[in-house]
C-alpha cells in the first residue's frame, strides 16, 4: 500500500528469522482460502478487516480499507510452496 519504505519488509523479515520466528508461511491452504476464512476474523468493524501496517521501525497506522487484491498478493508472496 505504499506506506512504508520498500526495504523495509525485507529488514522486518530479517529480525524475524534471526529472533527464530517464522517470516513465511506454509500448509495445505491456498492463499485465496486464507482470505476467505479472513472474512469471518472476530475483529472486522463494520464488516471490513483491520490491519495495523508499519511505517517504519516503531511507527504503525491502522488501516480497514486494504484491497482483497492487495491481501491477497501479500499472501501468496510470503507463502513457502
Amino acid at each position: 500500500l505504499g506506506v512504508c519504505p520498500t526495504d523495509l519488509p525485507a529488514h522486518i523479515a530479517t529480525v524475524l528469522t534471526r529472533l527464530g520466528l517464522p517470516a513465511t508461511w506454509s500448509g495445505p491452504y491456498q492463499p485465496a482460502d486464507v482470505l476467505a476464512a479472513m472474512a469471518h476474523d472476530k475483529k472486522r468493524r463494520d464488516g471490513r478487516l483491520r490491519w495495523v501496517l508499519p511505517r517504519c521501525i516503531g511507527a504503525v497506522e491502522m488501516c480497514d480499507d486494504a484491497p482483497a487484491a492487495v491481501v491477497l498478493a501479500a499472501l501468496q508472496r510470503t507463502r513457502q510452496p
